[in-house]
């Protein structure tokens, strides 16, 4: 499958119009990926989506438009900032509880 880049949404984007949208650019099946891909599979999405959030454009993008801070982290660093910040929240959940 030759590279491309598309939309995700049902729609094009207001400030992205002449990106397709997934379905527009003949996935139909987009939304039916198998639910356990092989881990190479996985690897090499993981690798192109990292690299494309750093991209100094799509950087640009997030900050100025959602005012979002980019994090380009692998699903694991992912997996374990979650794990640290629920433990976090909770804590602090119960502080407030017993306040």
């Amino acid at each position: 499958m030759k590279p491309f880049l598309a939309s995700t949404g049902t729609e094009r984007h207001p400030q992205l119009p002449d990106v397709p949208t997934v379905h527009e650019a003949g996935l139909e099946k987009y939304d039916h990926l198998p639910g356990r891909l092989r881990e190479p599979v996985v690897q090499s999405l993981e690798a192109t989506l990292i690299r494309a959030v750093k991209h100094p454009d799509f950087v640009t993008y997030a900050t100025q438009t959602a005012g979002a801070e980019v994090f380009a982290i692998s699903s694991k660093e992912l997996s374990a900032l979650v794990a640290s910040d629920t433990a976090r929240y909770r804590r602090f959940a119960k502080q407030l509880d017993a306040a």
